[in-house]
């Protein structure tokens, strides 16, 4: 085939994939999933939200197929501010970014035929990490005490040790539990385990805590909205 025609074709067949793409606006707002995630991060706050059909009948909360939001139809916003398109991994998102964290965000589907919906998320409270201090050495033999400020009295947070992916300096997926959010956790001697011919290596310390928002009863069941604040510090592993 001549590559000029090649190209026909595979716009062609772009065009075929486009077309085959389940659009909101074909879609009553009750047969609707609707997955988002809000991330309050060291660097600011970051949004993603997916839209999904419903799974097959009988078999409420089942995998969907991801939707694409019909724009001059449907559009989604965070604290009144536009969602943008993402297409990614095989996956199409709408995200927003935010300098600064609230103490709530509402997600909210505008609609053409008057069915909005919105979903006010209350975020955890934000956390700073006081020990162990950035690029610290710590020994992997000693206890490992971890602080934080201020804690959430009644809810846990989880704690996650992990070194850089590929890594041979700590054996296995680091370490990780989920701890009582008292401010204070001590992680006991020998629990990050070292491998390979590598002694010492930076690795992250991260703390998140989460919420689960009210999921929105207009919508279709299966779907669901995730606030976390995380924290992370880089400090030095040694054998």
């Amino acid at each position: 085939m001549h590559p000029r025609n090649c190209s026909f074709a595979l716009l062609a067949l772009g065009a075929v994939a486009c077309a085959d793409t389940p659009r909101s606006c074909d879609l009553a707002t009750s047969a609707l999933v609707l997955q988002a995630t809000i991330s309050d991060l060291d660097d600011g706050v970051e949004v993603e939200i997916e839209l999904e059909t419903a799974g097959d009948a009988g078999s409420a909360g089942g995998p969907g197929t991801t939707l694409a939001l019909c724009h001059d139809a449907d559009h989604l916003e965070v604290n009144g501010v536009r969602a943008e398109e993402l297409y990614a991994l095989g996956h199409r998102y709408y995200v927003v970014q935010f300098d600064q964290s609230e103490s709530s965000f509402e997600i909210s589907l505008q609609r053409n035929d008057g069915t909005d919906v919105s979903a006010t998320v209350q975020m955890p409270p934000a956390l700073e990490i006081t020990a162990p201090s950035d690029g610290t050495a710590r020994p992997r033999g000693e206890p490992l005490e971890v602080s934080w400020t201020p804690n959430w009295t009644g809810h846990q947070l989880n704690l996650a040790i992990e070194d850089e992916i590929g890594s041979s300096c700590i054996e296995g997926l680091g370490y990780e539990a989920e701890v009582d959010d008292t401010g204070s956790f001590i992680v006991a001697a020998n629990e990050l385990v070292g491998g390979g011919a590598i002694s010492s290596c930076e690795v992250t310390l991260t703390l998140t805590r989460a919420l689960e928002a009210e999921y929105p009863a207009a919508l279709a069941p299966g779907g669901s909205i995730s606030a976390i604040v995380k924290r992370r510090r880089v400090f030095t592993s040694v054998q």
